[in-house]
C-alpha cells in the first residue's frame, strides 16, 4: 500500500480519505474506464482484477485506500502487480475521483500508512502472536488480559523482529525526497527536506525516539512527532518537530508517577518506521527513580516477544495474581449478572433486561442501549446518572445483592436522601456563585 491521494494543496491523510463505490478513472482522452466497483475489496472477483491491466504503468507499485479506519485487505496482490486498491462503500463520494487522479499522477501524494500490514507465514497462516492472544483478548470469558503491554502495532513488530508487508508510516510517491542537515537536542529536531523529483508532492517527516541501553523495558523505538510538508519540484524547506515533556517519560508503578530514565537517546528521523534517514544522539537528564521491575523475571517483555508471555510473567507485571474468571458480588458486577446475586429484586431486574435484550435481537434490530445497560458494571450507575445515583447508593445495592435485603434497602434509601441534600446544596452554591 502506498500514499493516499487527494487535495493537491495539502494532500489527504489516512483519516481524511473517504471512499465510496470506486469505479472510475479518468483517462487522458477524458473518458472513463471501469477499474473496480466493489463495496469491499475482499469481494473483488477475477473480472475486477483483470481490469487493472488497463491502468497506466505509472500507477503500478502504488496502493490506494478509499476507506476510513480499516486496514486494507491483502488479496490478489500478485495479480495487481504491486497495485492495491481498497474502496469501502458508504464512506463518501469523492474517492473515485481522487484515487483516479492519483493513479494518473495528477495529484501530489498526501499521507502515509497508519496500519501495518502483517505478513502471513509461508503456509498462509497468521503469525502465532495473533492466534495466541485470542485466548486472552475478547472471547467468552469475563476477563480481558492485555498481555501485550506497550507492544502494540509497530512497537511490537519492530521490537520482536516480526517482518511486515508495509512498515508503519510507509508510503509511495511520484516524486522523491532527500533529508539533510539534522540538528537535534532534547527539545526537538530541525532538518532540511528537498523534493528531488520531477513533480510536486507532500512528505510526512517522522521522528522516533529510541534508547538502546534502556534499563526499563520499552519498544525499540516510538513515534514522538511528525510534520507534513508540501514541496514543489526542486524546492527545499526547513522542517521542525518539537518534543515535549512526554517524549522520554514512562510510567513507574513503584513511584506511581511519570519518570524519565536518564542517559543517551537516539532521535531518528525518517519516512517510515523502517526507513530512517537521519539519526542524532541527545543526552537527557533523568529523575533517578528506582527500577519498578527490579528482581522480576520479565524475559519476554524485555525482548518484546509477547506471544510467549507466561502467566507468571503477566502476574509479575500486574503485581498480583490473574483474577479468576468468576462473578463476584461487588461494584464491578454488571447489571446482566445480578441473577448471580441473592436478592429477588436483582433477579427480577436482570430478567427484565434479559427479556428486552432477547426481544430486540429476535426482531433483528438489537437495542444498543439495552446491550450497554446489560453489560454495564454497577459502579457506572454513579457516573452515568447525572448525580441521581451516588456511590453510596451503589454500595447499598451491593449489600442488597449479597442477601442483606433489609440492610441493603435501608442503606440505599439513606444514601438517596443524603445524595439529594448534597445535590441541592451544590446547586444552590452554583446559583449563588
Amino acid at each position: 500500500m502506498g500514499k493516499f491521494f487527494g487535495d493537491p494543496e495539502g494532500g489527504v491523510g489516512a483519516d481524511e480519505v473517504h471512499g465510496s463505490d470506486f469505479h472510475r478513472v479518468r483517462t487522458d482522452e477524458d473518458k472513463f474506464q471501469n477499474v473496480l466497483r466493489t463495496g469491499d475489496a475482499a469481494d473483488a472477483d477475477d473480472r475486477d482484477l483483470d481490469r487493472i491491466a488497463d491502468l497506466p504503468d505509472a500507477a503500478q507499485g502504488h496502493g490506494l485506500h478509499g476507506g476510513a479506519g480499516e486496514p486494507p485487505h491483502h488479496i490478489g496482490e500478485q495479480r495487481l502487480a504491486g497495485l492495491h486498491i481498497d474502496a469501502h462503500a458508504g464512506d463518501g463520494v469523492d474517492a473515485g475521483d481522487s484515487i483516479g487522479s492519483g493513479l494518473l499522477g495528477g495529484l501530489g501524494d498526501g499521507g502515509d500508512v497508519r496500519h501495518v500490514g502483517r505478513q502471513l507465514h509461508d503456509d498462509g497462516q497468521v503469525p502465532r502472536v495473533f492466534l495466541d492472544r485470542l485466548g486472552h483478548f475478547g472471547g467468552e470469558g469475563r476477563n480481558v488480559e492485555y498481555r501485550e503491554g506497550l507492544y502494540v502495532g509497530y512497537r511490537y513488530y519492530q521490537t520482536a523482529g516480526v517482518p511486515v508487508a508495509f512498515p508503519f508510516g510507509y508510503g509511495l510517491s511520484y516524486t522523491a525526497f532527500e533529508y539533510s542537515d539534522l540538528k537535534a537536542d532534547e527539545k526537538g529536531v530541525t532538518l532540511t527536506v528537498t523534493n528531488t523529483g520531477s513533480c510536486a508532492g507532500a512528505e510526512i517527516v517522522q521522528l522516533y525516539v529510541a534508547k538502546q541501553d534502556a534499563k526499563i523495558f520499552r519498544p525499540a523505538q516510538e513515534l514522538k512527532g511528525f510534520a507534513k510538508v508540501f514541496l514543489a519540484s526542486g524546492e527545499s524547506r526547513t522542517v521542525s518537530i518539537a518534543l515535549d515533556d512526554k517524549a522520554f517519560r514512562y510510567w513507574n508503578v513503584k513511584t506511581d508517577r511519570w519518570e524519565v530514565e536518564g542517559g543517551s537517546y537516539q532521535l531518528r528521523v525518517g519516512a517510515s518506521s523502517a526507513d530512517i534517514r537521519l539519526t542524532a544522539e541527545v543526552s537527557v537528564k533523568g529523575t533517578n527513580a528506582p527500577d519498578p521491575y527490579e528482581g522480576l523475571d520479565l524475559l519476554h517483555y524485555v525482548s518484546g516477544q509477547i506471544a510467549y508471555v507466561t502467566d507468571a510473567e503477566f502476574e509479575a507485571l500486574l503485581g498480583h495474581p490473574i483474577p479468576e474468571d468468576v462473578v463476584r458480588i461487588d461494584r464491578n458486577m454488571t447489571l446482566g449478572e445480578m441473577d448471580h446475586g441473592r436478592s429477588p429484586l436483582g433477579w427480577v431486574a436482570q430478567k427484565v433486561l434479559r427479556c428486552r435484550l432477547d426481544s430486540s435481537f429476535a426482531k433483528g434490530t438489537p437495542d444498543l442501549n439495552t446491550v450497554f445497560q446489560y453489560n454495564m458494571p454497577l459502579r457506572a450507575l454513579a457516573k452515568m446518572t447525572n448525580g441521581m445515583v451516588s456511590m453510596g447508593m451503589v454500595d447499598g445495592l451491593v449489600w442488597e445483592l449479597k442477601g442483606f435485603w433489609l440492610v441493603g434497602i435501608v442503606r440505599v434509601i439513606y444514601e438517596f436522601i443524603k445524595n439529594a441534600i448534597l445535590n441541592a446544596q451544590l446547586e444552590k452554591r452554583l446559583r449563588q456563585g
